[in-house]
């Protein structure tokens, strides 16, 4: 699924010359090395001497902190954080810990960071409110992407703190947070009107209510996944047509999505990614809405319905953007005669697969 690869790692150590702390020679040649060393070695290298710590307080050198899958990373934080590259004077912008065996009170070591805007906690599931609520609490007001796929202990006080902390939150990775319930996630939506990206995969404890509060608090998304969450009903999907910006859009497993919740989601116009896998109750009077009001679609998955047939592929050629089509999964839905690649590319020439749904 989707969701269970969410990185938004930082990107490549910045290279620091002499423009990001001035100096040259030696000292500039020291800093180039520390850049290219993982975090790790960079810490541990930068208190070896005084020319070296020296070289070390660039602050293009501790800008984005990298410790996915580290083993110890509690250590690391604690050591920069006595070197004094952390806290609230410090220039850090993005710290990924994705995979590592970052604790509750590791997280300390990251309390004020004012200028923090992208924070990937991404499968840390040592973590939870304990931790997390104090954090954010502490944090500036400067984030703008939070990951927390998988967090299997975060619940609704991490989203409270993270809701009075953050007016700027444009990405929100919650997949897997199954202890969240509406109350805490309306509460970080209510404040983040900007969100632009929402990951809400398996999160059974969030009601038809709580989703629809989080649509209309967030009027600018453009990439929802909704992946796994069955209970949902007709009560809520219609709230979606609000979204006129939606790109994505995965109902994977959806028992409840019916054509009339999916005649009204078809206004999202400019949706490019539809994921209606496992959604036994629609037919080609839903699917036909989307192919005919949504010509930019790229991706369409209708896998294992047995509602639909041809006529919503014909109806999807007619009206589907030519080469915009890539990916179309009719795999499993019986009504459907020309579901071999060769017989779909040639009504779709641009498509490149017909598998999206692989379990």
């Amino acid at each position: 699924m989707e969701a269970a690869g969410p990185s938004g790692r930082p990107g490549p150590e910045p290279e620091p010359g002499a423009g990001a702390g001035g100096g040259g020679g030696e000292e500039a040649a020291v800093a180039l090395a520390l850049a290219r060393l993982p975090l790790r070695d960079r810490a541990r290298a930068a208190a070896a001497c005084r020319g070296w710590r020296q070289a070390a307080a660039r602050p293009a050198l501790w800008q984005r902190l990298g410790l996915q899958g580290e083993r110890g990373a509690g250590a690391i934080l604690a050591s920069l954080a006595a070197q004094g590259r952390l806290g609230p004077g410090a220039e850090v912008e993005a710290v990924d810990l994705e995979f590592s065996d970052v604790r509750d009170a590791d997280l300390a070591a990251l309390h004020g960071l004012r200028r923090l805007r992208r924070l990937n906690l991404n499968c840390c599931q040592a973590l939870s409110d304990a931790g997390l609520a104090p954090l954010f609490a502490a944090a500036g007001g400067a984030l703008e992407e939070v990951r927390l796929y998988w967090g299997v202990h975060v619940a609704d006080e991490t989203l409270k703190a993270l809701g009075r902390a953050s007016r700027r939150l444009r990405v929100l990775n919650l997949s897997g947070c199954k202890q969240v319930t509406d109350e805490g996630l309306l509460a970080a939506t209510t404040q983040n009107p900007g969100l632009e990206v929402l990951d809400l995969t398996r999160l059974p404890n969030v009601t038809d209510d709580g989703a629809t509060g989080t649509v209309l608090n967030c009027p600018r998304l453009r990439h929802l996944n909704l992946f796994a969450n069955s209970h949902l009903t007709p009560k809520f999907y219609p709230f979606l047509a609000v979204l006129g910006g939606l790109e994505f859009l995965d109902f994977c497993g959806h028992k409840n999505l019916d054509d009339a919740s999916l005649e009204e989601i078809a206004e999202c116009r400019k949706l490019k990614h539809l994921n209606c896998t496992w959604c036994p109750r629609l037919t080609d009077v839903g699917v036909c809405a989307v192919a005919r009001n949504c010509p930019e679609l790229a991706l369409l998955s209708l896998h294992g319905i047995l509602g639909v047939t041809d006529r919503c592929v014909d109806e999807l050629r007619a009206h589907n953007r030519p080469g915009a089509l890539h990916t179309l999964d009719v795999n499993g839905c019986t009504g459907i005669a020309a579901r071999t690649f060769a017989e779909l590319h040639a009504k779709f020439p641009g498509l490149q697969s017909t598998i999206h749904h692989t379990s």
